[in-house]
């Protein structure tokens, strides 16, 4: 690539794509590539399309040749281009922002972290919360997004419920749980990126549906371990006895209150958590928690 097509791959391409991305508040580390690490597809979908370059606003020759190299790609828009990761790359590599170590880091942080000890956020300890409460023990009777809107009302007001719950027990201080511009139940549930590594995979999620997996199908069993496991998560180790019977109440009245609202007609027939025999499960859970609590590290 001569000295020519650097220029107008950076000063028109990339720049283009750089500065819209800057002015969204998307760009971090001084790097397009490096941002990409932090946010979604659809939220640097629109920013891509709208910095594409018209084909007559570049020489021919100069264009062809970037094309040819793979650098910029075709737009969805006819006859209009955008700069290629390819492309991205070739600029920020003489720029100095990125290198391979960069991004091997970035690789390993977000996708080969395993850690869980991080703490909860509110938010997560809500959610978990909300899951523990409702008995969404098992893939097949999950909390499911998918479901009436009845469903997803009564799912909201358990949300609501169990922020609540945790502010009168002073497990955590008051924050915004949805966001007023978006479906509340989806505002929550869209941002728990981190919450399966945090608890071990025991949080569970599919097509909309979540679950916490802690229900052995061939033994028939819940593992008390793994549910006493995400209630310290939630609550710590120092809860007394009033308090673990305030928190095996609230969950109790939740399941009788919502169960018949929630899960559709497949779900409720796998839901079996409400039955006399695992009717003292969180109760033991809570019991439990001081006799695991060594193995687990910090909250």
């Amino acid at each position: 690539m001569d000295n020519e097509e650097i220029v107008v791959l950076k000063e028109i391409f990339y720049n283009k794509l750089y500065n819209k991305l800057y002015a969204d508040g998307k760009i971090k580390d001084n790097s397009i590539i490096l941002s990409l690490f932090q946010t979604t597809p659809n939220a640097v979908l629109d920013d891509i399309v709208d910095s594409s370059i018209n084909y007559n606003e570049v020489e021919r020759t100069i264009l062809n040749s970037l094309s040819e190299q793979r650098f910029i790609t075709g737009s969805n828009k006819p006859n209009q281009f955008v700069i290629s990761p390819y492309g991205i790359w070739e600029i920020e590599r003489q720029l100095e922002t990125i290198n391979i170590a960069l991004v091997l880091e970035r690789l390993d942080t977000k996708f080969f972290s395993f850690s869980t000890e991080k703490p909860l956020k509110h938010k997560e300890k809500v959610v978990l919360l909300t899951l523990i409460a409702i008995r969404a023990f098992y893939e097949k009777s999950p909390l499911n997004r998918k479901n009436s809107h009845t469903s997803q009302e009564k799912i909201n007001e358990i949300l609501l419920k169990s922020k609540q719950f945790l502010l009168d027990m002073k497990v955590v201080t008051d924050f915004k749980l949805m966001s007023p511009s978006e479906d509340p139940v989806e505002s929550v549930f869209r941002r728990l990126d981190e919450l399966k590594t945090k608890t071990g995979n025991l949080y569970q999620f599919a097509d909309r549906k979540h679950w916490l997996s802690i229900y052995d199908e061939d033994k028939k069993e819940i593992s008390h371990e793994n549910l006493s496991y995400l209630l310290w998560k939630i609550f710590g180790s120092d809860l007394s006895y009033e308090q673990q019977k305030t928190v095996v109440e609230f969950c109790d009245e939740i399941l009788r209150k919502y169960k018949n609202y929630v899960f559709n007609d497949d779900e409720f027939t796998n839901h079996i958590f409400s039955r006399a025999d695992f009717g003292d499960t969180i109760n033991k859970a809570l019991f439990s928690i001081p006799v695991f609590k060594d193995t687990w590290g910090n909250v």
